[in-house]
């Protein structure tokens, strides 16, 4: 604990320490008296306060802006904030208290939210636990809330071509290389000329469990190599955003905007990867070609793309019609 004068402003601050670590300061202070009293009361608050899980998600943060997307990041820390506020004040974290917190959003938002919840607590305690801070995490034995997902919408082919056939410059290049490959849209994101080769692409995901890049190698087919030839090379990465000039992270308005002008149902990138795989698999490739052009690690995931989605499903029913 210290309290001292700051010089540029001739106003007192406090700072109090624990075990060699800065935990809070305050400045601003217009005497030295009034800075004691702030620093004492802020102790006696400060010594209610969970410090270990203050830590916990102050590392936790840190190591996730170091190793993950920004996007990433900051649902993160906007769940971690929310998490302070509920916790920061206990002593110990129970499973009770996860539960709690989980059927809450449960009620508010469904279980699908509450699942994507469980995942970020698990996590974040994981990572404590894996560094010996923690002696348990309180949300290892809860299981995922049961819910029946929504049908994912996959466009047909003639709102995809009205979509593209609207897009502008880079933009057209942009979500045609998104038909063409079937990637994640980040590994199209993090895509730089040295990936480009005269047969092939390297498209490069991070796998959800790690922070290691994989990468694969995609076939080039002539309308992929037709678009990259219009793109001029201005730096590393095959497309930069033009404020930050930096590699994008999520371009959320591009078909949003294309969508509502072609008057078509709204669809994501990922509703377009869905698409190339039900189109291919309508055209007869075989589902072990698809698990390697979609870079899916077990051919079980790919089969779940394609499933309900064929078209020739609904012929196939025809063909009963009639036997009653």
């Amino acid at each position: 604990m210290s309290v001292y004068q700051e010089t540029k402003r001739k106003t007192w601050r406090f700072e109090i320490w624990k075990h060699g670590v800065r935990v809070l300061t305050r400045g601003g202070f217009p005497s030295q008296k009034k800075a004691i009293v702030a620093e004492s009361q802020a102790l006696e608050k400060l010594n209610l306060i969970n410090l270990g899980f203050e830590r916990l998600c102050d590392e936790r943060l840190q190591d996730l802006q170091i190793n993950r997307t920004p996007r990433y990041y900051q649902e993160n820390n906007l769940f971690l904030e929310n998490l302070r506020a509920r916790w920061s004040f206990r002593k110990e974290i129970s499973r009770d208290d996860v539960e709690i917190l989980l059927n809450e959003i449960a009620l508010n938002k469904g279980n699908q939210s509450a699942n994507r919840a469980l995942r970020f607590v698990k996590a974040t305690f994981n990572f404590g636990l894996e560094r010996g801070w923690i002696a348990f995490n309180p949300a290892a034995r809860i299981k995922p809330k049961s819910y029946s997902p929504t049908p994912r919408h996959v466009p047909p082919r003639e709102d995809v071509i009205k979509v593209l056939s609207l897009a502008k410059d880079a933009d057209k290049i942009y979500l045609t290389l998104v038909v063409q490959t079937m990637c994640r849209i980040r590994e199209l994101n993090r895509l730089q000329w040295t990936d480009v080769h005269e047969e092939y692409l390297i498209l490069k995901t991070r796998k959800a469990k790690n922070s290691i890049l994989t990468a694969r190698q995609y076939p080039i087919n002539q309308t992929m190599r037709e678009a990259l030839s219009q793109l001029a090379k201005n730096g590393d990465y095959v497309f930069i955003n033009p404020v930050t000039q930096k590699p994008f992270d999520y371009r959320s308005k591009i078909l949003k905007t294309l969508c509502k002008k072609a008057g078509v149902r709204p669809f994501g990138y990922h509703a377009l990867r869905h698409f190339g795989a039900s189109f291919l698999a309508e055209s007869g490739v075989p589902l072990s070609d698809l698990q390697a052009l979609l870079g899916h690690a077990r051919i079980s995931t790919t089969d779940l793309y394609i499933r309900n989605l064929k078209p020739s499903l609904l012929e196939a029913t025809k063909k009963l019609e009639g036997i009653k």
